[in-house]
């Protein structure tokens, strides 16, 4: 991992004209969920659970010195620490991607 680049997280919660919203860096607006209707007028509570329900992510590790289907050619982690330690022990100069 860089630390000089840390990650910033996507999904923001803000207050918005009426009521609370997940705001969506990416799309520069309000989060789209998958029913289609933005992520708008929602309770802070409401807008809190959805991002925590976004932002679970994963980071992997891809071994380009094996073939695509070979055993270990991706690790994945569920948080950056348990990537961090594991390329600390096993593969230094390497990096994973979320």
């Amino acid at each position: 991992m860089n630390p000089s680049s840390p990650l910033q997280a996507r999904f923001l919660v803000r207050q918005g004209a009426a009521g609370w919203m997940l705001y969506d860096r990416k799309r520069k607006g309000p989060a789209m969920m998958q029913d289609g209707n933005r992520a708008e007028k929602l309770t802070k509570e409401e807008a809190e659970n959805l991002q925590e329900r976004l932002m679970k992510a994963v980071l992997i590790y891809v071994d380009r010195t094996r073939k695509v289907g070979e055993a270990d050619y991706l690790r994945v982690f569920g948080t950056e620490n348990a990537a961090e330690t594991w390329l600390e022990e096993n593969d230094p100069l390497c990096e994973v991607f979320e």
